[in-house]
């Protein structure tokens, strides 16, 4: 888990600390544009690996097991398929990470509708830039 305040640009892990691209995150609620950037697009037509997406290799190796809050915030304005703890999963569109929460899109099959949720729901996700 990366130990660090908003607005800092790194992270320690255990007596160590790797550099960060450097995202503002808003706090608060976000603002109505943020909400409602809708994706370019239908996602992607094939369903991710769950145990590449979960540890980060086709084998499930559970040394590597994959922090959600840490991989989520990389993921904001791509495709994100989702691996929720209840069993569902689902390709989204991730807007915005306030706090604990997750604001953007689900795909229902046929088009894109509002998505929120807690990130403490999230058991995995793969993500994947748009194409064009």
């Amino acid at each position: 888990m990366c130990f660090c305040n908003f607005g800092c640009n790194f992270c320690f892990y255990s007596n160590q600390f790797y550099p960060l691209p450097l995202m503002r995150m808003p706090i608060g609620t976000p603002s109505t544009s943020q909400a409602s950037t809708v994706p370019p697009g239908p996602p992607p037509h094939f369903v991710p690996n769950k145990e590449e997406a979960l540890y980060g290799s086709i084998d499930g190796s559970p040394s590597t097991f994959f922090d959600v809050s840490d991989i989520l915030p990389t993921c904001i304005f791509q495709y994100v398929y989702m691996y929720l703890n209840n069993g569902l999963e689902f390709w989204s569109w991730v807007n915005n990470i306030v706090g604990n929460n997750v604001y953007g899109w689900r795909w229902n099959a046929t088009n894109w509708v509002p998505l929120t949720m807690d990130i403490e729901n999230i058991q995995g996700v793969a993500c994947y830039e748009p194409t064009e």
